[in-house]
């Protein structure tokens, strides 16, 4: 793992990595040659279409990349612990079936819908609503700090879905492809004026019941 690690980043990442932090972006075929090495599901069985690896070869994945590029580094694990590896464990059969494999071979594209203006840190303070209404959620509020939001295909979201909960339960994990109609990207100039994240508004928008992965209100 740490010699294939370490050449995708020499050989791929390192050439570039000027150019990339300059501009505040890094092209999204950096996710086509990690999945086709096995990088993006290093914790997923093969059964699965992934690696079947352990935490150690996944840490050392993560920090020989990060050495390089901490920005790429976070982000593939960002798919890997907190995106692919939540459907795989929380997920049903379907959401894997749909989900699981294309994620692994980079096809696919998620961005992370945690933060908001008022919830970063304390996360539970997240106020982004969504209501369940004829089978569909509806979802509105903000997410901000959102990265790589311009070029994914799909936000794994938590939401406040029991709004008479305690602050830190009602929440749900939800699945929202970007492309859905209300969804806004606005992209967030930073102190070094750069637009390397972005606001994500979501006004009225409408995805199926069946995009919560787990249970409601567990996420």
């Amino acid at each position: 793992v740490y010699e294939a690690a370490r050449d995708f980043a020499t050989q791929f990442i390192k050439p570039n990595v000027m150019e990339w932090d300059e501009a505040q972006y890094f092209p999204a075929e950096i996710f086509d040659k990690a999945g086709a090495l096995g990088f993006m599901g290093m914790l997923i069985p093969e059964s699965y279409g992934g690696s079947g690896m352990g935490y150690h070869e996944y840490v050392t994945l993560i920090e020989t990349i990060s050495i390089v590029d901490p920005s790429i580094g976070l982000s593939i694990a960002a798919h890997n612990s907190l995106c692919v590896n939540h459907i795989y464990s929380f997920g049903t059969e379907e959401q894997k079936e749909k989900y699981v494999k294309p994620t692994l071979l980079g096809e696919i594209i998620w961005c992370q819908g945690y933060s908001e203006p008022n919830a970063g840190s304390d996360l539970a303070s997240l106020q982004t609503k969504g209501e369940l209404i004829e089978g569909n959620w509806i979802i509105n509020g903000q997410k901000i700090w959102t990265s790589t939001a311009q070029y994914s295909q799909m936000m794994f979201c938590l939401v406040r879905t029991e709004p008479e909960a305690t602050k830190h339960a009602g929440i749900s994990y939800l699945l929202i492809p970007m492309d859905t109609p209300g969804i806004e990207i606005r992209p967030l100039v930073d102190m070094t004026l750069n637009a390397g994240f972005n606001e994500v508004f979501f006004t009225d928008v409408t995805i199926p019941e069946k995009n919560i992965v787990g249970k409601r209100g567990e996420g």
